[in-house]
């Protein structure tokens, strides 16, 4: 739980300036707002074991993986790669179209972190360089 929370609060201050869009933009029907504020939004992504997700986009944001994923994503252009990340993984991710298919049989979760406005002054003079240290940092002190 504290490391959960610990990953939440450095991903905030990973891309202070990001800005999102107003409604969530890959609304699916296992999608849970968890938090939706002035600030950001959390939003819990839930996909089935071989679930097919059609094209769609996402803002950019950073996403906390919390299982296991091995999924093939296709761009709008048809090139598909293999994509696989580890529970506990805490990825960047520009925005971006495509569609997915899981590969595994078991179900993916993910949280998508997206920033709406920047945080207080003193946290978004951090560089992104050193914003990455401190989430590494903090990762660890959590273990």
């Amino acid at each position: 739980m504290t490391r959960n929370l610990v990953v939440l609060i450095c991903c905030l201050v990973i891309h202070a300036g990001t800005t999102a869009q107003d409604a969530p933009a890959n609304p699916h029907p296992a999608t849970k707002v968890e938090v939706d504020n002035q600030q950001v939004r959390v939003v819990r992504k839930y996909h089935a074991p071989r679930e097919k997700v059609p094209m769609h986009s996402h803002p950019d944001s950073v996403v906390v993986y919390l299982t296991e994923v091995r999924e093939i994503s296709t761009d709008p252009d048809g090139k598909s790669r293999e994509v696989t990340h580890h529970a506990g993984d805490v990825i960047w991710s520009p925005a971006h179209t495509h569609s997915l298919e899981n590969l595994a049989d078991t179900p993916i979760e993910v949280v998508e972190i997206e920033l709406k406005s920047p945080p207080t002054a003193g946290l978004h003079s951090r560089s992104k360089q050193t914003s990455h240290k401190l989430v590494a940092h903090a990762l660890n002190s959590a273990k």
